[in-house]
């Protein structure tokens, strides 16, 4: 299971956003992807995908010509963006010995204690691709003339700034719950309530949205929702 250590961290810090994560029902028939429920308002939800990179000991992430029956990953990746109305992102593991980074984002400092574990976006991925093929060297990501490599804690705050919704699908809380993949999100059994959303049978839009994407390939070994609405505590 990924653990999203500085993103966490942020959301715990800040006190913005209460967490729910599951794994799928069926974890055997999964794949290593993950994906991401960020609510903007009061059930709204962005849909987020993420696809893992880890690094190799030769300093290089290699394996984005990686395909399957479906075609090339990272094409796969742009038309989920097409089919759910979402964004996509890698996720980048690094271990690099002796690696030392300092910067500074919306947040403030930070050092390479955030770069454990990094998102790019899939938009950018695919640009180095076309210049570096199947694989990118470690500080290609973490130039800071031009950095890719963004730390977790950028999902909640800059990241969504800087990104316009506009053309993004808005999902709520009763289409997240639909997906069959996942076990429905019970919060009385949490002793919470319902977060006070009105709980609506799901659209026949979100159901082939759903259906859609695992026909193309999308197979997710977890979700998290990221909601600002505190549940009530009984």
């Amino acid at each position: 299971m990924i653990v999203l250590d500085e993103v966490l961290k942020y959301i715990k810090n800040k006190k913005s956003s209460f967490i729910y994560a599951q794994p799928v029902k069926h974890e055997k028939l999964n794949g290593g992807d993950l994906e991401i429920y960020y609510e903007l308002d009061h059930d709204q939800y962005l849909r987020l995908f993420f696809q893992a990179k880890v690094i190799k000991k030769s300093g290089y992430f290699s394996g984005l010509n990686q395909k399957n029956s479906n075609g090339k990953q990272i094409d796969l990746l742009e038309k989920f963006e097409s089919i759910a109305g979402c964004q996509t992102f890698y996720i980048f593991y690094n271990g690099i010995a002796g690696f030392k980074f300092n910067h500074k984002d919306c947040q403030g400092d930070y050092t390479e204690k955030q770069l454990g574990c990094t998102i790019v976006e899939t938009s950018e991925v695919k640009s180095l691709n076309k210049v570096y093929g199947d694989k990118i060297k470690h500080e290609i990501l973490y130039n800071k003339a031009d950095l890719k490599g963004r730390p977790w804690r950028e999902i909640p705050c800059c990241l969504m700034k800087k990104k316009d919704s506009k053309g993004l699908r808005i999902y709520s809380f009763a289409e997240i719950n639909s997906d069959p993949s996942f076990r429905p999100l019970n919060f009385e059994k949490e002793k919470a309530s319902t977060l006070s959303y009105q709980q609506l049978p799901p659209s026949t839009d979100v159901t082939k949205i759903n259906s859609t994407l695992r026909e193309k390939g999308y197979q997710p070994a977890a979700r998290l929702v990221l909601t600002k609405t505190e549940p009530n505590r009984k």
